[in-house]
């Protein structure tokens, strides 16, 4: 356990596995050296060519048997069957954290089969992409993300304290929960949008108008329907491995669904109106938020002329003042607010400044709910 990480090895080589092996290249305070394991031998070329890796195996046993440190980037039934190829063949003393999106079942299986001599500690990053594969891999995934751990009285404090300084290295904010706790929230705050974002885009499928509806789709349908471009082979995975923790959320869903219709057809108004009111409010309470559901950033909102190179004068101006802008988002089409450009911040005192340094160049600014 007193080795310092110094080599990393990635099994799993599509976007996540290829953002992190990028990341931690990038990010290399340790000197380690970023190992890759694909059993396709095209993504470990292309992983090569990339410069994502430096070394690269289609055999499990070659890629991890030297490693300080391992990432599963594979979905939850991947890693669980890895289980016992692993056990065989890492060395005593080898880290071995997970990225699988559900926890409990990976962490029972992983501390049952692994030997006593090696150190696994489960993790989540809350971040993504619509894009897919190794091409897509980007060294910035996990800047500012919420990276979820989720030890249990069996995992070893040392082992934890490795993988949390390499998180925090590639600039993720760790979040500690139980295995359980995990499951449960992920189920209400990612699992269920992404089915409900795919039954609302099967649901205009099915309209006469499809084509027109969809050339006409707006900011509220794009957003509510972003997170149904991800890759759909993961989210039939998940659906499975975390059914016990979904189920339920997705009962309650339906009945406040079928409320709405019958308060719609006995036109039940005053009723109607509170159920907006109430969601409204609680909307209200949601804070700013970044990649992850526990990282707080500050908003706001510009209202400018679409016009070339806008976005790079605010970002100049913002940048001479020496704010960094953490997030930038284009605001496509103006429904519910006038403005078309939104920037991000880590703190308070750079949202305050940045409104005042942009109100004084002559543009609207205001903060984001």
């Amino acid at each position: 356990m007193g080795m310092k990480n110094e080599i990393v090895a990635v099994v799993g080589l599509g976007l996540m596995g290829g953002s992190l092996a990028l990341s931690i290249k990038e990010s290399n305070t340790g000197n380690r050296k970023v190992i890759g394991v694909d059993s396709d031998p095209a993504v470990i070329e292309k992983a090569l060519k990339m410069k994502v890796i430096e070394q690269g195996y289609t055999s499990l046993r070659a890629g991890v048997e030297k490693a300080d440190l391992v990432f599963l980037a594979l979905s939850c039934a991947e890693t669980i069957k890895i289980a016992p190829s692993l056990a065989e063949v890492l060395l005593a003393g080898t880290v071995v954290t997970d990225m699988a999106s559900t926890k409990q079942a990976v962490t029972e299986t992983m501390e049952r089969i692994l030997p006593s001599d090696v150190f696994f500690v489960p993790g989540h990053p809350m971040t993504g992409s619509e894009h897919q594969g190794i091409e897509a891999a980007d060294s910035f995934l996990f800047e500012n993300a919420a990276y979820v751990l989720t030890p249990t009285s069996k995992t070893s404090r040392t082992a934890m304290e490795q993988v949390t300084s390499l998180v925090k290295d590639m600039g993720g904010e760790v979040i500690i929960l139980s295995p359980q706790k995990h499951d449960q929230i992920v189920a209400a705050v990612s699992h269920l949008p992404h089915l409900l974002a795919a039954a609302l885009i099967k649901t205009i499928a099915k309209g006469t108008d499809k084509e027109l509806a969809l050339s006409l789709a707006a900011g509220s349908f794009r957003d509510a329907t972003r997170v149904a471009a991800s890759s759909a082979k993961m989210w039939q995975n998940i659906c499975f491995d975390n059914s016990q923790a979904i189920l339920p959320y997705l009962r309650e869903y339906r009945r406040q669904l079928e409320w709405v219709e019958k308060a719609i057809v006995q036109q039940q108004k005053e009723e109607l109106l509170d159920f907006f009111m109430q969601s409204k409010k609680i909307r209200e309470e949601l804070p700013p938020r970044g990649k992850g559901f526990l990282t707080s950033l500050f908003d706001i909102v510009v209202s400018v002329k679409d016009t070339p190179g806008i976005i790079g004068e605010m970002a100049i101006l913002l940048g001479k003042a020496g704010i960094n802008i953490t997030e930038i988002e284009v605001l496509r089409v103006r429904e519910m607010e006038e403005g078309s450009i939104r920037f991000a911040f880590k703190t308070l005192p750079e949202r305050e400044k940045a409104i005042s340094i942009l109100t004084k160049a002559g543009i609207k600014a205001w903060i984001r709910r």
